[in-house]
């Protein structure tokens, strides 16, 4: 009777396998695969290795997220950037528009346009310290080379300076700083130098090397440049 009992039990697994069971193997056989999230995606973008990095859509849209919020923000137009000049130091409207107006062609941030424009004026700082430097010392050479004239010959040019120039040209002299400049200076004296002996002979009126234009103004007018 075991006998018969043992070989039920044998027909009765041998039914099983064949027809499917009830069991536990057969249940996990019957589970469908889980699909990947990249399934769905086009074959370019599924086999794309970045992609396959990140476990999700979730985890990738967070990933882009984070990306776009660390891109550099370009201002909207030129107006909207932010040039500081320093108290102190010259500002020049003009060039300011041009900075702003080619720092949005070059798409530079609000940051990247502020370190370029502290280093220009850094350097320009640097130049016109330079210039301060160079200008006192042609000054302290012309003091040297005058001693006790310097103010007396100093104010002789001066005086040429604004008897032949206008007054927009003494503004320009002086801009360009040629009004320290030893070599305009030495010039400049030479020229009332000379006008102030010239005009102090008599009976000569030949002689003069100024005279007036039909405006009224000075002109240097040396004998040897004069025709007929």
């Amino acid at each position: 009777m075991n006998e018969e009992l043992a070989n039920d039990k044998g027909a009765q697994g041998n039914a099983d396998a064949a027809g499917g069971g009830t069991g536990e193997g057969a249940g996990a056989q019957n589970t469908p695969a889980v699909k990947s999230w990249l399934d769905g995606l086009p074959d370019d973008l599924k086999s794309n290795e970045t992609i396959k990095a990140f476990k999700g859509p979730q985890e990738l849209a967070k990933a882009l997220l984070d990306t776009k919020a660390k891109l550099p923000v370009v201002p909207e137009s030129a107006d909207k950037y932010e040039v500081a000049v320093p108290e102190g130091h010259p500002k020049d409207d003009n060039f300011i528009n041009w900075f702003k107006d080619t720092a949005l062609q070059a798409g530079l941030t609000q940051n990247q346009a502020a370190i370029l424009n502290k280093g220009y004026v850094d350097l320009q700082a640097a130049m016109l310290k330079q210039f301060a430097e160079d200008d006192k010392k042609a000054v302290d050479a012309l003091r040297k080379e005058w001693g006790n004239d310097y103010d007396r010959n100093l104010a002789v040019a001066d005086k040429a300076v604004k008897q032949f120039m206008s007054a927009g040209d003494v503004k320009y002299v002086e801009s360009m700083g040629w009004h320290v400049n030893p070599v305009f200076n030495r010039m400049m004296f030479q020229i009332g130098k000379a006008v102030s002996e010239d005009t102090l002979r008599e009976g000569n009126p030949q002689s003069s090397c100024v005279r007036r234009d039909a405006a009224g103004n000075a002109v240097m007018e040396f004998p040897d440049m004069r025709k007929g």
